[in-house]
Parts: structure tokens; C-alpha cells; sequence
């Protein structure tokens, strides 16, 4: 606080004019200070205002422990479950693994179909030339062809007839001795038959077992399926947490923040209350002296 005494001296230069000395004679070389105001300003309280400063120091710091807590959970939401998690991408690991091998069998069902496809127009095509070729013979056999033209030979010989009923023998006989190769023919092509039937079973054979195969694939698919489902839905129930947590996060922030403005507002105000004391304590020393 001033002295009595300087605050009297100051409320009386403070209502002087101008150029006037105290004893009321002006003098000629000296113009006092105006002073502004005769108002004492009383020193800041550095303990209340460290206290307050301690005091909201302790918040932040309960804010910084609550948000840690909060940031605890939120690790342990994302990445909780522990062996469950690591179960859980083994579960995808082996689902992806039985859609590969799904795939694959699929792949190796569709070749086996067309291959199937095509042995089967192959057998249906020598199985109608079988038909027409057999249409066209009168013996399917080379013995009873050999007979036929051995029994006509005989008869040539053996027996008188005219020429034309010879002409007609003979031709018989030639068209017998053609026919041989038509039977070679017709021999082959059941030998085919016979052969492309043995690999057209083959073939269904292996693509029954396929399918038998994708059955025993579709069902494990499902059971993991299963599976997938409820580590997914224990997973969702951890995580559904997070929400909550990022919301509680950001409210305790943005109250910690308040906090922290309140500290810069004190001490803002503690240097302004500093500075004016400080500058009244300059303007008592000049009078004083």
C-alpha cells in the first residue's frame, strides 16, 4: 500500500492545473507528473493464485488418468479376445483355404464334363455307323462270308446253269468278297465302341467321385461357416464398445482443455495484476523520492 502521506501528495497533484507548484506559485522550468489516479493497488496473492494453479493441475492430471483408463479400454476392445482373435483369423485362414479347394474342384468338375460330353458324341457316332454298316451287310461274320462264297464256288462248279444265272453267281460272289472289308470295318468300330464305353465309365466314375467330393467340401464349408459366425459375432460384441469409449474420450479431452485454458486465463491474469502492482510501486518510489 502507499504511505499516507504519498497518497495525499498524489490526490493533491492530482487536481492541480498545470504549472502550478504546491505552495501555489508556478515555477518556470518544472512541470510535475500527472498522476491518473490516487487508487491503491494492493500486490497480488501468490499463494491463492498458486493454490488455484495447484489445485487445477490436480484436474488435468485426474483428466490425463481418466483418459489413459479410456485408452486402456479402447486397446483392449480392438484387440481383445486374445486366443479368440487368434482363432479367428485361423477360422478365416482354413474358410478361405476350403473355398480354394472348392474352386478347384469346380474347375476340375467342369473339364471332366466336357471331356464326359465328347467321349459321349464319340461313342453315339460310331454306334450309328455300327448301324448303318450293318444294315448294309448280310453276314457280320468273316466265317459265314467265307462259307457263303465257298458253298457258291461249289455250285459254279458242280452244277450246269445258264450264263446268266452264272453272271448273277459270280456277282453274289464278288459282292461277298467286298463285304469282308466292310466287316473288318464293322469289327473295328465295335472294338471302338467297346473301348470309348470302358473310358465314357471312366470318366463318369471319376466324376461322380468329384461330385461326391464337393458334397463333402459343401458341408465342412458350412460347418465353418458356422463357426466364422460366432467368433464374428463375439468379435462385434467386443468391439461394439468403441463407440461409447471414443465418445466418453472426447468429452473428458475437451473438459481437460477447459481446464488447461482456465490455468492460461489465471496465470494471464496473475501477470497483468503483477505488472500494474509493480508499475504503482515505480510511481511511489518517483514521488517518494
Amino acid at each position: 500500500c502507499l504511505l499516507p502521506g504519498v497518497q495525499a501528495k498524489i490526490a493533491n497533484l492530482a487536481i492541480m492545473p498545470p504549472g502550478a507548484a504546491e505552495d501555489g506559485r508556478a515555477t518556470a522550468n518544472e512541470i510535475p507528473p500527472r498522476v491518473e489516479s490516487a487508487k491503491p493497488v494492493a500486490r497480488p496473492n501468490k499463494s491463492e493464485f498458486d493454490a488455484k494453479i495447484v489445485a487445477l493441475n490436480d484436474e488435468v492430471q485426474d483428466f490425463n488418468e481418466r483418459l489413459s483408463e479410456v485408452d486402456a479400454k479402447i486397446s483392449e476392445a480392438k484387440c481383445s479376445g486374445g486366443n479368440q482373435s487368434e482363432e479367428l483369423r485361423e477360422a478365416r485362414a482354413t474358410m478361405k483355404s476350403l473355398r480354394e479347394r472348392k474352386d478347384a474342384i469346380m474347375r476340375d468338375r467342369a473339364e471332366i464334363a466336357t471331356l464326359q460330353k465328347s467321349a459321349k458324341a464319340s461313342l453315339d457316332s460310331k454306334i450309328t455307323a455300327g448301324r448303318s454298316l450293318r444294315a448294309e451287310l448280310k453276314y457280320t461274320s468273316p466265317e459265314d462270308i467265307e462259307k457263303k462264297i465257298a458253298s457258291l464256288e461249289k455250285r459254279q462248279a458242280t452244277t450246269s446253269m445258264s450264263l446268266k444265272d452264272e453272271k448273277v453267281l459270280l456277282k453274289e460272289i464278288d459282292q461277298l468278297k467286298q463285304s469282308k472289308k466292310l466287316v473288318s470295318h464293322l469289327a473295328a468300330n465295335n472294338d471302338s465302341i467297346s473301348s470309348e464305353r470302358k473310358s465314357s465309365q471312366s470318366i463318369s466314375e471319376h466324376l461322380s467321385a468329384k461330385n461326391a467330393e464337393l458334397d463333402v467340401l459343401k458341408k465342412k464349408i458350412e460347418e465353418q461357416k458356422q463357426i466364422l459366425d460366432s467368433l464374428n459375432e463375439a468379435n462385434s460384441e467386443r468391439r461394439a464398445v468403441l463407440p461409447a469409449l471414443f465418445k466418453d474420450k472426447d468429452a473428458l479431452r475437451k473438459e481437460k482443455q477447459a481446464k488447461v485454458e482456465t490455468i492460461k486465463a489465471l496465470r494471464a491474469e496473475f501477470r497483468t495484476l503483477e505488472n500494474e502492482f509493480r508499475r504503482t510501486q515505480r510511481v511511489e518510489r518517483q514521488f517518494i523520492t
